[in-house]
């Protein structure tokens, strides 16, 4: 038994823990500082509850079309587009190791389109180097439509 009360109260402490979020998400509206709590205090658990949180908790539409436009730009050149290629050639390599029958590399031309698609899209917005560590982590829990 742990300081924490062991393996057996974390597994109930995750399980109370979704069971709330579960709830504050079918409310309407959202309670989004309720989720900031949460997230601060017991953190998201996994992968799919962050899936589902985290649009909320950066003020993005869970529902919103926007991915449709950004697939009409994902093979765009832009003023990046090197920079984008060479930071992407290194991502990912602690999330997804070699050896894993092309994930990696399937995951890097997803991360090329979520990047280019978004800053051919928004001229407005410029890549910056590191930016493709945060999409890559998007990208991992959300998925390509919603990252």
């Amino acid at each position: 038994s742990g300081v924490n009360g062991g393996p057996r109260a974390e597994r109930q402490r995750d399980f109370d823990t979704v069971r709330t979020i579960n709830n504050i998400l079918e409310s309407h509206p959202v309670d989004v500082a309720q989720l900031r709590r949460i997230a601060a205090v017991r953190g998201l658990v996994n992968n799919q509850v962050r899936s589902r949180v985290w649009p909320y908790l950066l003020g993005v539409n869970p529902e919103g079309p926007r991915t449709d436009e950004l697939l009409l730009h994902v093979n765009d050149a832009h003023k990046d587009s090197h920079v984008v290629k060479a930071d992407i050639s290194r991502s990912l390599l602690h999330f997804l190791p070699e050896g894993r029958d092309g994930e990696r590399e399937a995951a890097q031309e997803q991360l090329r389109r979520l990047i280019t698609g978004v800053v051919a899209a928004h001229p407005d917005v410029n890549y910056y180097q590191g930016l493709h560590d945060v999409a890559g982590v998007l990208l991992l829990v959300l998925g390509e439509r919603a990252a």
